[in-house]
């Protein structure tokens, strides 16, 4: 039975990888948390039916990246910057294990590419 049980997962664990479902919901539901909209459920909707390839496309696209660090950033103490604790935080909300090192400050372009960087596996 045992070998049944694990035969199944591993057939269930592969479906899943070919056909990219974990980096469709994850790029999901990175979008949810980033747009926060009113209705989530309309939006998941929308974003399924906007996109038949959602899962191929980057985690975030350049418009996106630009709005978390406008999110991130602190404009009264540091504008322009984001520090490398919040990256760090903002990456563990959307379940990205990756870290840069959290008393480093990005500004901007560093801020992209660091992001581009640590979000291509996913």
């Amino acid at each position: 039975m045992s070998n049944t049980v694990n035969d199944e997962r591993e057939i269930a664990m592969q479906y899943l990888s070919e056909h990219k479902i974990h980096s469709l919901f994850k790029r999901i539901l990175v979008l949810l948390l980033l747009h926060q909209p009113a209705n989530p459920k309309q939006f998941i909707t929308d974003q399924l039916k906007s996109d038949q390839d959602l899962a191929s496309k980057p985690l975030l696209n350049d418009e996106e990246i630009e709005t978390l660090f406008q999110m991130l950033e602190n404009p009264v103490i540091d504008k322009g910057f984001v520090s490398g604790k919040k990256i760090n935080d903002s990456l563990q909300a959307m379940g990205i294990p990756a870290t840069v090192k959290s008393d480093e400050k990005f500004n901007l372009q560093q801020f992209k590419s660091t992001l581009i960087n640590l979000l291509h596996n996913y």
